[in-house]
């Protein structure tokens, strides 16, 4: 799997602990609307790769995850960020290529809520929102320019939020250089290998991915498959991933793939989940006044342009503002912050603003993101990529 096939970037329920952690962009939209192909940047050089023992489980780890056909495991995600600072266990099914069901067992995050779900047929996608009594709920777009590693094995093109976790662990596999520092560690009483990781680097020497860490992936010797996780991530802090049950090409009920919303729940279209979250509505003047720096934003002189609301997510000093704004019929966001900056970017790479962005179209959603003078900015909505690069030079 290539690494700029699986990172992401959108907020959700189930998701909203993981934006800070790789802003994945999976099936949020139901529009089948298909955006312009982004322009091509010359190829990059190619990564450098450690070899090694410890670098040869990383890669045959990859290849099993690639090449399964069903998958079942518990994810236990804890962060010890400023952002965010707790704990969120979740159970997943995924059925290649692109069914799946994410169910939220336990948080203790107020912005996640025990119970919510995401699931996805393939055609359809829901997320349901206990706390809101709410299922979002739209048809997938399978984009005839998705590569075919993306559709390929138990990564899938569909499912939502709900591979989010899982792809972010495929792609610390995949775009890591790892070293072997013990075969004998134990971890959830099983005996495993400890692998520590620094992303991979260049010919030149320079990171192939602004999302820097280090540390380290425990590894079952009996299974040979992930059992932890353990990341410390510029600008975020530690972030750990424990993988208590894993079980690849198991047989899997096809019923777990179906959703019935529960009596007394409203359905919504899935392009309202976007800026859902009860993060607090601000003005635009009370927003840059909390934030303490300068929030970019559309002049009032671009009359076209109308900015609906403004949500702040996260802690005093670390949070996320996520400006709204109406073009006629179309809706689009910009989410901005320092906890976004610098994190991996998704699809392919442009100029944007004299610096390196990227451009990423999902279920007629385009995402365009870059980061400029420390803060990191995502503009998203049901918009072409030449719209969202032409707002992004509007901003001031």
């Amino acid at each position: 799997m290539n690494l700029s096939h699986r990172r992401a970037g959108a907020l959700s329920v189930i998701a909203l602990l993981l934006v800070l952690l790789m802003l994945a962009g999976c099936g949020s939209g139901s529009t089948s609307k298909t955006a312009p192909t982004p322009t091509e940047t010359p190829a990059k050089p190619t990564p450098t790769v450690a070899s090694g023992p410890g670098q040869n489980m990383l890669d045959t780890m990859t290849h099993t995850l690639d090449n399964a056909k069903t998958l079942h495991g518990i994810f236990n995600l804890d962060s010890a960020s400023q952002a965010f600072n707790g704990t969120v266990e979740t159970e997943l099914w995924k059925a290649a290529p692109d069914k799946s069901r994410t169910t939220v067992l336990k948080s203790t995050l107020a912005q996640v809520s025990a119970g919510a779900l995401s699931v996805s047929d393939g055609q359809q996608i829901w997320q349901y929102d206990p706390a809101k009594k709410v299922v979002y709920t739209g048809k997938v777009s399978h984009d005839a320019n998705t590569p075919d590693t993306q559709s390929r094995g138990i990564a899938g093109s569909t499912g939502g939020q709900s591979q989010s976790l899982l792809n972010v662990i495929q792609s610390i596999f995949d775009h890591s250089n790892g070293t072997l520092r013990s075969s004998s560690t134990r971890v959830n009483g099983r005996t495993a290998s400890d692998i520590h990781v620094v992303p991979r680097t260049s010919d030149s020497g320079a990171d192939t991915t602004s999302f820097n860490y280090s540390g380290e992936i425990y590894v079952d010797n009996a299974t040979r498959l992930p059992l932890k996780v353990d990341l410390n991530i510029n600008n975020l802090g530690k972030i750990t991933v424990d993988i208590p049950q894993l079980e690849l090409n198991k047989q899997v009920d096809n019923k777990l793939f179906t959703f019935t919303a529960p009596t007394g729940t409203k359905t919504r279209p899935l392009s309202d989940l976007s800026g859902n979250q009860d993060t607090g509505k601000l003005t635009l003047a009370q927003a840059q006044k909390q934030a303490g720096y300068h929030l970019l934003s559309i002049p009032a002189d671009q009359g076209e342009y109308t900015l609906t609301g403004v949500t702040a997510l996260g802690t005093p000093g670390l949070q996320t503002y996520t400006l709204s704004y109406m073009k006629g019929s179309q809706a689009f966001t910009l989410a901005e912050g320092k906890p976004l900056a610098n994190l991996p970017g998704r699809g392919t790479a442009t100029t944007i603003r004299g610096g390196n962005g990227n451009l990423y179209n999902s279920n007629g959603n385009t995402t365009l993101s870059w980061t400029e003078k420390g803060v990191g900015y995502r503009i998203s909505g049901a918009i072409s990529a030449t719209d969202a690069k032409q707002i992004a030079m509007l901003l001031s």
